[in-house]
Formats: C-alpha cells, structure tokens, sequence
C-alpha cells in the first residue's frame, strides 16, 4: 500500500477527526454568540484585558496544543494522523489567532474578513481531500467508491460557493452570517459522523 493510500486509509478513522472538528464547531459557535446580540462589524474598544481577549487566547493556546500533540505523534510514528487531519489543525490555529487579534485590535480585524478566511481553508482542506482521493484511483483503480469521490467533489463545490455567497455584498457582514456557516458545518460533519460510525469499515 503507498503513502497516499495509508492516508486515506488512516482517514477512515474519521470519528476521531470528525469529533475533533465537531467539538471546534461548537467551541466557535459558542464563542461568536457570546459577542450578544448588538454585536457588529463596527469599530470596537480594544480588549486586552477583558475577558473575550482572555478566552480568545486561552482558546489559541489549546488549538495550539492540539496541534503539537498530532505532530509530535507524527514525529513518534510517521502517518499516525493524515495530511489534512494536521492542515484542518493548523487552519484552526490560525483561525484562533485572528480572533484574539480581533478582540485585541478594538475593530481594526473585521469579523467577517475571519469568517471569508475561515471559508477559504475550508475550501482548500475541501480540495485537498478530494485531490487525494482521485490520486489515489489512478494510482489503484478502484481503491475509493466513486459515491466517495463524488461526495468529496460536491463538498468542494459547497465550500467554493461558501465563499462566493460569503463575498455577495447582499450577504449580511453580521455575527450571525458566521454563526449560520458554522452550525451548518456542524450539522454536516456530525451527520456524517454518525453515518461512518454506523459502518465504520
């Protein structure tokens, strides 16, 4: 079996992965509706040490901690955790880290220019994972279930158009649109979780 094959594989324990984003969903949804209701894109005050700064760096040092624990299992033993099961924890690092800078800068970071990037890596992890799975047919005919490939090609699509609605200027710039993309990530990944955990081979 290759490398890109082991990957994939590896993959199919996807009900650790799919916890993991689950529980990042969540942890983000909360934190966007703790901002209430007159939360906006408008200029805010800075706050440094306020509590939102406070859980917002508390939040980037356990991303960044979760992180380091897949890498340095990668180190231990080489493929234990897939290429985009670590790119999906780097994306959420660097998610992190541009809300604590929102919550430090006093509104000079937009809300929803961390929502459009949120979306863009979803996109690009959406493409690399779809990548894979057609490199690995050609390499192995046969090795992913075209029903696979076509769900992997839909999510990409998905997540492409994420953006573009994201970028509609009709789109509202508020909290809520995130909050929206979220809870339908959520959804989505946890219905799939329950569909490979019903049939995990």
């Amino acid at each position: 079996m290759t490398s890109k094959e082991r990957e994939y594989v590896m993959n199919a324990k996807p009900i650790v992965t799919l916890i993991c984003f689950a529980a990042g969903c969540l942890a983000a949804t909360m934190f966007l509706t703790s901002y209430g209701t007159a939360q906006t894109d408008a200029p805010q005050h800075p706050d440094a040490g306020g509590i939102r700064a406070r859980y917002a760096r508390a939040y980037l040092h356990l991303a960044e901690v979760d992180l380091e624990i897949v890498l340095d299992m990668n180190r231990r033993i080489s493929g234990t955790y897939p290429e985009n099961t670590v790119q999906q924890l780097r994306n959420h690092v660097e998610i992190a880290e541009m809300k604590l800078q929102y919550e430090l800068a006093g509104g000079e970071i937009r809300l929803h220019d961390i929502h459009l990037k949120e979306l863009e890596r979803a996109k690009n992890l959406a493409e690399m994972n779809l990548a894979n799975a057609i490199a690995i047919n050609k390499s192995l005919a046969g090795t992913i279930d075209e029903l696979e490939i076509k769900r992997l090609r839909l999510a990409a699509e998905v997540a492409k158009l994420a953006i573009d609605k994201g970028r509609d200027p009709a789109s509202v710039s508020t909290p809520y649109t995130h909050l929206q993309w979220q809870l339908n990530q959520m959804q989505s990944e946890l219905l799939w979780l329950h569909v490979r955990s019903e049939n995990p081979h």
